[in-house]
């Protein structure tokens, strides 16, 4: 019993079920027109062939009459399906006019027209009610062999005969249907899919936009908290040594020196600054001379640069890179970290290379900012991996690691500059 309910439960989902409410049927219609325009085509040259030469005109005209409504019925329904209009009345005209035709074409070859009814009542209404009208013919043709004296073993055979028919058509509505559907699900589902990846872009396009917008609110306080203070304490210095260079003038000279230094230090944050904004630029040099250039243009009275760089060949993309995370890890150690030490290592190792860029300074967990998390995904894109260490540093200072898979490597020779 529970095999026979499950048997009929798959038959039911299969033949009966209806079109999904995701999926729309007028959408599925669309699909199957082509296929149903062969069944209304065939369904038409069955009924010419029922002319006969020499047939009374009453019945040529009655056939004439049946044709032109199974064209027009058929040309309405299609149009309202591709106007997207209700299908209801159509849809009936067409599949009382196609059993009519049916009945006069006499020959089972006009079971196509019940086909391409089966299919329009299958997809206007709802696959029980397409079961049922195929029905009809079936019973009609048992009907008119059991009136006209029929032996019984005719009956059998014709009833039998009509409802493979009937049930083969019914099946490639089915069949088409199901592959309609499917095609309509793809279709949707790749609209779905553009449409979500335009708003991923957007999102992503908004969240840039308002983290580079960030980064300029504080690049701009960094400039106003640092370089501005700076400035007012030199003018304050300035205008008390002119006050006190005839009476103090040792006083108002120490105070000259003093505005000196704040300048300088101030001209030094200017250049970390404007350092950060500069993009990479490799202009020819190899790897080793960019990044030892680029740790010098770092050194200062108050930082030491110590670089321990090997010579690798790398493709255009990842030198600029490697050039990129250490343009920005230099910069975060001058702004953030209060550092007086870093060292920069470029190792080659077997299958990879590691840049590392460790500081004495006071380290942090903080996650990364925006320009080292932009690069952090350049890196993973690389197949590569950024990690960070809050106290890997020089004397628990703060380090940063970037592991790349190794390409295009020749060999390397280390260059070390103190």
């Amino acid at each position: 019993m529970a095999v026979l309910k499950t048997g009929l439960k798959k038959i039911y989902g299969r033949y009966l079920a209806p079109i999904p409410v995701d999926i729309s049927a007028t959408d599925v219609a669309i699909e199957m027109l082509g296929l149903l325009k062969f069944f209304v085509i065939g369904g038409l040259i069955v009924l010419a062939t029922t002319l006969k030469q020499g047939a009374p005109v009453l019945d040529i005209g009655f056939l004439l009459a049946i044709m032109a409504g199974f064209i027009v019925s058929w040309m309405w329904w299609a149009k309202n399906v591709r106007l997207g209009k209700n299908l209801v009345a159509a849809a009936l005209s067409f599949a009382f006019i196609s059993l009519a035709a049916f009945i006069v074409a006499n020959n089972p070859m006009g079971l196509m027209l019940i086909w391409s009814a089966t299919a329009v009542i299958y997809l206007s209404f709802s696959p029980k009610l397409a079961f049922l009208y195929c029905m009809v013919p079936v019973l009609l043709t048992m009907a008119i062999h059991l009136i006209g004296g029929s032996s019984i073993n005719r009956v059998i055979m014709e009833t039998t005969v009509a409802m493979l028919l009937v049930f083969a058509g019914f099946q490639i509505c089915v069949s088409v249907r199901e592959t309609s559907a499917a095609s309509v699900e793809s279709v949707q589902a790749n609209a779905n899919l553009r449409r979500v990846n335009a708003e991923l872009s957007t999102a992503l396009r908004q969240s840039r936009d308002l983290t580079l917008e960030k980064e300029r609110s504080r690049i701009a306080a960094s400039l106003h908290d640092n370089l501005g203070h700076r400035l007012i304490t030199v003018m304050m210095g300035l205008e008390y040594a002119l006050r006190m260079k005839h009476r103090e003038p040792d006083k108002a000279w120490s105070e000259v020196g003093e505005s000196r230094d704040n300048v300088s230090e101030a001209l030094e944050e200017m250049r970390v600054v404007v350092r950060a904004l500069h993009p990479v630029r490799l202009n020819g040099e190899s790897l080793s001379e960019h990044l030892n250039a680029l740790a010098g243009s770092f050194r200062s009275t108050r930082l030491a640069v110590k670089t321990n760089i090997a010579e690798v060949q790398l493709d255009s993309q990842a030198e600029e890179l490697v050039v990129a995370v250490t343009q920005e890890a230099l910069t975060n150690v001058v702004r953030h970290s209060s550092a007086t030490q870093i060292e920069l290592e470029l190792a080659s190792h077997l299958d990879e290379i590691e840049l590392k860029i460790a500081d004495d300074g006071t380290g942090t967990s903080e996650p990364f900012g925006f320009g080292l998390r932009s690069l952090a995904e350049r890196v993973e894109q690389s197949g590569g991996l950024m990690r960070t260490e809050a106290h890997g540093g020089i004397d628990e200072g703060f380090a940063l690691a970037v592991h790349l898979p190794r390409k295009n490597v020749d060999g390397y020779t280390n260059y070390s500059y103190r």
